[in-house]
């Protein structure tokens, strides 16, 4: 038991170290010495946020700095590789939101070491960041030209966790634990609504697989493992 702890501690250690290495040390370089403490805030809250909607003054107002500066770590971040923005869906709609966004560390790794949670997943509060983190990934590695992902969220609340354009046309994804066959999320039922021509929309789960309809919308029900599948899907 004591060697197999010591085994899987190897990984922890090994990002670990990679986070002090690279992150609190090549990424602090560069900015200044009294905004360090600010800085490792901002990231851990980040981290804590992950999929979460923020703006940069409610950010600037939580680690204690200027939007302007919130806004130059953010960019510093994703020229980095280290944190990708994920900016909305609207077209032209009053009562969408514009100027928020949604942040995503790129490596799950670091975030389990920025706030302190290696447990599996089934032992975690946070199942669902997770399960939602995977398919931003597995979206942000197959995005080609003809494609752009972002989010839509009304100001009234309904959301929809992607919005996967390709070629213009909106494909809009949830992403669940477990839902059943015909469970529509409110969100995509009110994207559907507002964007009527929507061909195909997305609830990826856990376990369920089929198809429905809403509207005039077909409403395809597949895995979180098959992301890659889907853009097969999206004509």
């Amino acid at each position: 038991m004591w060697l197999e702890s010591k085994a899987a501690d190897r990984p922890r250690n090994r990002v670990n170290s990679i986070m002090q290495s690279y992150m609190l040390k090549d990424i602090k370089s560069l900015i200044k010495e009294e905004n360090l403490r600010a800085f490792n805030n901002l990231l851990i809250l980040l981290a804590q946020r992950q999929g979460s909607i923020s703006n940069v003054s409610s950010l600037a107002n939580e680690v204690g700095l200027s939007a302007k500066t919130i806004e130059s770590y953010l960019e510093l971040f994703a020229q980095t590789y280290t944190v990708f923005p994920l900016s909305s869906y609207s077209s032209n709609y009053g009562n969408e939101l514009r100027k928020s966004r949604k942040f995503y560390l790129f490596d799950p790794g670091i975030r389990n070491v920025l706030i302190k949670n290696f447990a599996p997943p089934e032992n975690r509060p946070d199942t669902g960041i997770l399960a939602e983190s995977f398919v931003f990934l597995e979206f942000n590695r197959l995005v080609s030209p003809e494609t752009e992902l972002t989010f839509w969220r009304l100001k009234s609340g309904e959301e929809v966790d992607f919005i996967v354009s390709k070629n213009r046309k909106p494909y809009p994804v949830e992403v669940k634990s477990l839902r059943k066959i015909g469970d529509i999320p409110n969100g995509m039922r009110a994207f559907i609504r507002r964007y009527p021509k929507t061909e195909k929309a997305f609830v990826l789960n856990r376990d369920s697989e089929g198809e429905t309809n809403f509207n005039d919308t077909k409403v395809i029900y597949a895995k979180w493992i098959d992301v890659p599948l889907l853009f097969d899907l999206m004509e």
